[in-house]
């Protein structure tokens, strides 16, 4: 199950749900609201078919992020995290949410299922309840919070912080820091990201975005740009596994003929499994 470049199933991107409860403006779903967007998810079952032994012996990474929707929305989330977990405790699960309506009992459980190898990054662009919700519409603070606190004091898994900049969040970055901080995340991301008017105009309102930022935090690119403040003093499992994606990448380099080397084959890029059931790379 690998070829001449020695690329195996070790990175896998998976869309446990479709589901998610948050109307964001400039998601799929908002954007294009005549879809008929599928409320699918992934059972256990589901899960079962295509991780068998044979393939989670090559894992090591499983990248749990939602296109259109989100993984905790998923109801079997919690016991695939926990088939993975008692399979191999080393195989990393990147958790990527909005961390709304989830009770303290379930954040509970979620935390003593994950390890120091695991990451979850919680989308939070505001500072409470209110500016949250100018772009996570329909977001529920509270249950973020809890997740966030229950996350970094009953787990070893590493906590991000995740914001983009807003206009209305522009001016209060070390605010969420210093939030980030009393709850004890490991790192707030900052996202500048490119879905603006003055980029985007005829989607996005030239002259009259609201969500637009000042130009500094704009992404100069046609890609978002992140950047990262350590908020602790623990480096996530994951960078390791960074650090060996770019010697592979090297490895590979010295062989490649062709113009383009696949980030599929270096693990930057997972096979992707959603919860349709349809596969890609």
């Amino acid at each position: 199950m690998q070829n001449r470049y020695g690329w195996q199933f070790y990175h896998w991107h998976i869309e446990p749900s479709s589901k998610c409860s948050l109307r964001c403006p400039r998601c799929p779903r908002t954007e294009f609201p005549d879809t008929p967007w599928l409320q699918k998810e992934l059972s256990l079952e589901d899960f079962k078919k295509v991780f068998t032994n044979e393939i989670l012996d090559q894992v090591k990474r499983l990248t749990m992020c939602g296109d259109v929707g989100d993984p905790i929305y998923c109801k079997d989330y919690l016991k695939i995290i926990e088939y993975v977990k008692s399979y191999n405790p080393k195989i990393q699960i990147f958790t990527i949410t909005n961390g709304s309506y989830k009770t303290k009992k379930w954040w509970e459980e979620f935390a003593r299922l994950s390890n120091k190898h695991d990451t979850i990054n919680f989308s939070v662009d505001g500072y409470d309840q209110e500016s949250n919700n100018l772009y996570r519409v329909n977001n529920n603070w509270q249950s973020i919070m809890d997740g966030m606190q229950i996350c970094c004091e009953k787990s070893d898994i590493h906590v991000n912080w995740a914001m983009i900049v807003f206009k209305f969040n522009q001016d209060s970055i070390d605010h969420i820091e210093s939030l980030a901080r009393k709850i004890k995340c490991d790192t707030l991301q900052i996202t500048h990201s490119t879905k603006f008017g003055s980029k985007y105009g005829e989607t996005y309102q030239a002259d009259n975005d609201d969500l637009e930022p000042d130009p500094a935090f704009i992404s100069k690119t046609d890609r978002y740009e992140r950047y990262t403040r350590q908020l602790s003093n623990r480096v996530p499992v994951r960078l390791e596994y960074m650090k060996q994606n770019m010697k592979k990448f090297h490895e590979i380099k010295s062989q490649w003929t062709g113009n383009i080397i696949p980030m599929c084959l270096i693990g930057n890029r997972g096979l992707y499994l959603n919860a349709g059931c349809y596969f890609s790379v």
